[in-house]
């Protein structure tokens, strides 16, 4: 039931962030890339020390 309306609101999005953009806009969308990317760097940096 999700994936069909995610289909309807954003035809051709394939991740999380192409969700955002479609359904949020252009601002919301560049926090959530700031966020994705902020989280990426914590969790490898984490890996590497671990």
């Amino acid at each position: 039931m999700v994936s069909v309306q995610l289909k309807v609101r954003a035809p051709g999005a394939k991740t999380f962030l192409q969700v955002i953009r479609a359904r949020y806009g252009a601002n919301t969308h560049k926090v959530y890339v700031f966020y994705a990317l902020l989280t990426n760097v914590i969790v490898t940096a984490n890996s590497m020390l671990g």
